[in-house]
Formats: structure tokens, C-alpha cells, sequence
């Protein structure tokens, strides 16, 4: 089981990292940095913009995608009809694919970004005395100052505190600077305390604002509360987010007085795009409502809420809870 630093005496967490406070030895520093790792935010491989739109390409979704374009193609060209289905179908792939890219382009500014604000030197016990090191080489179990102006190197448990505030908004969002303590905290009826509420902890990102203190470093590198951060960043630059769309329940027919006449293997080809993309509303409201619905007027209705124009020729019918997944 995990332990909560912020539950316990710092004497106990001096124990638990076997260290003091004079510090650790170079030698044990050296020992656990090659342990641990530098104390950096890990750096992912860069890939050029067209590595990235091509391998967005190779995605199953967007092979379905494709398949369904090169169906709809001879169905057009066998029926004599317009090409206008392929080219909105390519016009979706294009345009996710490009979308991929950005987004994961954005994650790796925002990885960036959060090195940036890591501190470049630390004060640090070694031995007993004070040095500067390069805040990439504290370990688990050293012992940094920390006084008003300073960035936090890492993350770690307060061991004395003199009016110290820190300013951490890069990770809770709150303005107004922390005052820091070095005593225990109780969670009272709950197993843990907030992340904004731990008062006796520091948190590699935030800045000393005011006062000085000295804390004992329980987590570097990715292990930190910043590095928690850029993983979920990097996941989402990495991962995309399925959505389901269920259409067993639509209902096509004689809507006004006026029959709507669909082509059954169209239909299919859409239901298919739609079903398994991972941009459905892209699909339903591009693909579907401008690909054969033409130039008619269209209502979506849910069991929440109308929306569209007055007069419209076709209702489509979407899930009560699907309005939320899809942002609507």
C-alpha cells in the first residue's frame, strides 16, 4: 500500500527513505539516482507531422472509413450517380486525421511546457552541508531548501516551515498562495486528504512565494504529482476516444406528406461509418445529413431537448444520454 506522506511524522517518512536531516551521502545519492532516474519529466520521441497524419490513416476506424468511401465510389459509378458520398467521406478522414495531428502536437507543447516550469538548480543537504545541484540529480530522501523566489524541484514532505507560502497554481488552479506547515494532517471519516489541502506537502511545479522552509523529497521525476500530468497528456495524444452511436432505433419514413426514398446500400455504408468511427457526430452531421439528405431541412430531437429550424423534412432521433457524450 501506498504511503500518504501528508498522514504521517516526518520523523516516520525520514525512516521510511532512510535518510536524515543532514542529508544523504554523494555516494548514496548516486546510488539511488541511478536507481530512480534523473528527476525529469519523461521526453517521448518526436515524429514529424506527416509521420503523425499518416499514422492516423492506419487507424482501423479510419480503414473503415476508407472502405466504406471506395463502396460508396462503385455504387456511384455503377448507378451512373454523383460522386458527392466518396468526397465527403475522404473530406471526414482528411480532417480527423489533421485534427489527430494537432492534438497530439498540442500534448507534446504542453510536456514542454511543464519542464519548463521545473526548477534548474536546488539547495540541497549532502553530507551536511549545503550544495547546488542540478534539481535533475535530487533523489528520494534529500533533504532541499527552500526559500521565496524559489521553484519546488520536486514533490516532497515539509520538515520545518517559517511563514512559508507557495503558489500552486499549476496544480490545483487556486490563485492565492498556500500557507505550508510541517504538521500531520488528519483525514478524518476519508482514506485521503485533496491534493490543494495537503498544507504539509511541496509539489514540483509551484513557487515559494513567501517565507522559507525545508522539505524531505519523496517523489521525483514521473513519480511526482507534474508527472502524473504529463502521462495523462501523453496518453490522450496517443490514445483516441471511442464513442458509440446506436442506430437500431431510427426510423425512416413519411415525414409531412412527403416520402423520403433512400438507396438501402447507401444507408448501409453510412450506418457502417457512423457506427464504428470515432468521430460519429462528425459522420451523422456531415456525412449523413449533407450526403443524402441533401438540401432538406433537418431536426435532431432527443428526450431532452428540440433543436434546428422551423419546417423541417426529416427528425432524427439520438438517445437521451447521447447529447452529453457527443458535447451537444
Amino acid at each position: 500500500m501506498e504511503m500518504k506522506e501528508y498522514l504521517e511524522k516526518s520523523s516516520k517518512i525520514l525512516d521510511e527513505l532512510q535518510t536524515t536531516e543532514q542529508g544523504l551521502s554523494e555516494a548514496e545519492a548516486a546510488r539511488r539516482l541511478s536507481e530512480h532516474g534523473p528527476n525529469r519529466l519523461a521526453a517521448g520521441k518526436k515524429k514529424s507531422n506527416l509521420q503523425r497524419f499518416f499514422e492516423e490513416l492506419k487507424d482501423p476506424m479510419i480503414l473503415i472509413l476508407l472502405a466504406a468511401a471506395l463502396i460508396s465510389g462503385i455504387t456511384s459509378a455503377y448507378e451512373g450517380e454523383s460522386y458527392a458520398d466518396v468526397v465527403i467521406i475522404l473530406t471526414v478522414v482528411i480532417i480527423n486525421a489533421v485534427l489527430g495531428v494537432l492534438q497530439e502536437s498540442k500534448a507534446e507543447k504542453a510536456i514542454e511546457a511543464l519542464q519548463e516550469i521545473a526548477a534548474a538548480t536546488s539547495k540541497v543537504m549532502r553530507g551536511g552541508k549545503m550544495e547546488v545541484k542540478k534539481s535533475e540529480e535530487l533523489v528520494p530522501g534529500d533533504i532541499v531548501i527552500l526559500e521565496a523566489g524559489d521553484a519546488v524541484p520536486a514533490d516532497g514532505r515539509i520538515l520545518e516551515s517559517a511563514s512559508m507560502k507557495i503558489e500552486e497554481a499549476a496544480l490545483t488552479g487556486e490563485s492565492v498562495p498556500v500557507n505550508k506547515t510541517a504538521d500531520v494532517l488528519n483525514a478524518g471519516a476519508a482514506s485521503e486528504v485533496p491534493l490543494g489541502d495537503r498544507k504539509n506537502m511541496v509539489y514540483m511545479g509551484s513557487t515559494v512565494v513567501y517565507g522559507r522552509g525545508r522539505a524531505v523529497i519523496t517523489g521525483t521525476g514521473m513519480k511526482t504529482e507534474m508527472g502524473k500530468i504529463a502521462h495523462v497528456l501523453t496518453q490522450s495524444a496517443d490514445e483516441s476516444i471511442g464513442r458509440e452511436f446506436d442506430f437500431g432505433k431510427e426510423k425512416w419514413g413519411e415525414i409531412t406528406g412527403e416520402d423520403i426514398k433512400l438507396d438501402r446500400e447507401m444507408i448501409s455504408v453510412r450506418d457502417a461509418v457512423a457506427f464504428f468511427c470515432d468521430n460519429a457526430p462528425v459522420c451523422l452531421f456531415a456525412q449523413m445529413a449533407v450526403g443524402f439528405l441533401g438540401k432538406r431541412k433537418i431536426m435532431f430531437f432527443t428526450n431532452h431537448q428540440t433543436f434546428g429550424f422551423v419546417g423541417q423534412d426529416v427528425v432524427i432521433s439520438i438517445p437521451a444520454d447521447t447529447d452529453n457524450r457527443f458535447g451537444a
